[in-house]
């Protein structure tokens, strides 16, 4: 008997070692079945062979000893209640009848017993198979939650990440020039308060130039406007590769006007870029038929603050370089002006303008 015990322990633990799934394979599972009822006829027929034999000691002993392996096979068999009865039934019934049969009081006492033992395990099985299988199926339920919740978290930081990239594009699609692709006069107002507030923080001037297209109009209307937006296009480009550091800004400002923000940089130096802005336009040599030189040209007013002399906001500074501008203009274009603090126009070098 005890040997049939350990050749079906050992069957168990080699199906485990093997990862045999017993409830997907029916086979396993009858071997497995036919393992435990084996192991239980054996136990009960072992009893109703020598318990005759033996005196109330050793047979209380032999019972208690069929008691203990029904009770210790209970947590093992949890899962599966006719496994468990194919074992304890076998093993208990024979030890029932033949203590019913003996007709003494402990043989009596015994017998009731041994019904109420089993009477205990079969119901008490039935429970814990129950809660086993609830315990299952709420694992079950709780692992698919659990998956499905990481999904949607993954798909949501999935979501987020689209929406991070939109945003980002939105906002600089909405800092941008659709036609240049340079910033535009929102991104620029930003820039400039905070360069403002930077030069009056580390005492830096600062300095800002205002350029507007001569005669763009007449472009426009000999050319058309397809070739005015590509004449646009192609200045803001000449423009930029003109601003050699990484802190200088320009921006479309609107319509043919733009606007070079200078970190840095005081009055005689934004004249030198300034000029070399208009310069490298005018070498462009972009044909402008009604303009008295042939060619595109452009003008710009230039304003700067100090230490010394600082801008109180944004609107002087701009307001100064706006009049720089317009002097250029007024003094026939071509030409670059800057506006100092007792409201001198300063002329630039001699080139292709007419300066004063």
């Amino acid at each position: 008997m005890t040997l049939v015990s350990i050749a079906r322990m050992t069957h168990t633990s080699l199906s485990l070692e093997k990862s045999w799934e017993f409830s997907s394979d029916k086979s396993k599972m009858l071997e497995f079945r036919l393992g435990v009822f084996v192991t239980g006829v054996v136990w009960g027929t072992g009893f109703a062979i020598f318990s005759p034999e033996l005196n109330d000691t050793y047979t209380l002993l032999f019972l208690f000893t069929l008691a203990g392996m029904s009770a210790g096979a209970f947590s093992s068999m949890a899962s599966d209640r006719f496994t468990y009865l194919l074992y304890i039934l076998p093993m208990l019934i024979p030890a029932i009848s033949i203590s019913a049969s003996q007709g003494n009081l402990l043989s009596l006492v015994m017998t009731i017993m041994l019904i109420l033992f089993t009477l205990m395990l079969t119901v008490s099985h039935k429970l814990a198979a129950k809660t086993f299988a609830d315990g299952f199926e709420y694992r079950f339920e709780h692992e698919d939650l659990v998956k499905e919740l990481v999904k949607k978290n993954d798909d949501l930081n999935s979501l987020n990440h689209e929406l991070e990239k939109t945003q980002k594009e939105l906002s600089r699609i909405s800092l941008s020039d659709e036609l240049t692709q340079i910033p535009n006069r929102r991104h620029f107002m930003r820039v400039l308060q905070l360069e403002i507030k930077r030069a009056r923080r580390e005492h830096t001037p600062l300095s800002a130039v205002m350029i507007d297209v001569d005669y763009f109009k007449r472009f426009n209307d000999t050319y058309g406007h397809l070739v005015g937006d590509q004449c646009l296009r192609m200045i803001a480009t000449v423009l930029r590769e003109t601003l050699q550091r990484s802190g200088d800004f320009l921006a479309r400002y609107g319509g043919e006007e733009f606007v070079a923000l200078l970190p840095n940089t005081n009055q005689d130096s934004a004249l030198i870029v300034a000029e070399r802005m208009r310069m490298a336009i005018f070498d462009a040599d972009i044909e402008h038929r009604e303009c008295a030189l042939g060619r595109v040209t452009i003008s710009a007013g230039i304003a700067s603050c100090s230490a010394v002399n600082g801008c109180k906001n944004w609107h002087t500074l701009i307001e100064l370089a706006d009049r720089s501008l317009y002097h250029s203009k007024s003094k026939g274009r071509n030409r670059v002006s800057a506006h100092d603090q007792n409201a001198v126009v300063i002329p630039l070098t001699p080139g292709h303008t007419s300066l004063d």
